[in-house]
């Protein structure tokens, strides 16, 4: 289901005041399908798994280059990396890499998100930003 809801800022004829935002459900399924992409080829530059449990959809990665540095991926992060790339327009990110997310949320298909979309949600989620690649 999609919700719609339309705002407004005080200045009417501001073209930037008007905007409509657009609430989209997304499933589990969805956000570790991602998982599964970054895992299976986005994020191999940067990072190893060291552990999974399948059971909770979470993964440990080790960093290539300094492996004292781990983090935990899971539902959650990816849903915050999506979140600050679509919401944010502050967000620094190659368009076209915008636009693949964006259609693969719309469409409520991951198959949209690459590889290398898949590595940059990842990357939001964990680090607020794109550090790596």
């Amino acid at each position: 289901m999609i919700s719609v809801r339309t705002e407004m800022k005080a200045d009417f004829n501001d073209p930037s005041g008007l905007f409509i935002r657009v609430e989209l459900p997304i499933s589990h399924e969805f956000l570790s399908d991602i998982i599964i992409t970054a895992l299976e080829g986005g994020i191999n530059y940067w990072a190893r798994i060291l552990s999974s449990n399948i059971k909770n959809k979470e993964y440990l990665l080790q960093d290539l280059e300094f492996p004292n540095n781990k983090w935990y991926i899971n539902n959650e992060v990816i849903f915050y990396g999506l979140n600050r790339i679509l919401t944010n327009p502050e967000f620094q990110i190659t368009p076209h890499i915008k636009q693949y997310i964006l259609n693969g949320v719309m469409e409520n298909d991951p198959g949209h998100i690459d590889a290398e979309a898949a590595d940059c949600v990842v990357q939001a989620g964990l680090f607020n930003e794109i550090i790596f690649g």
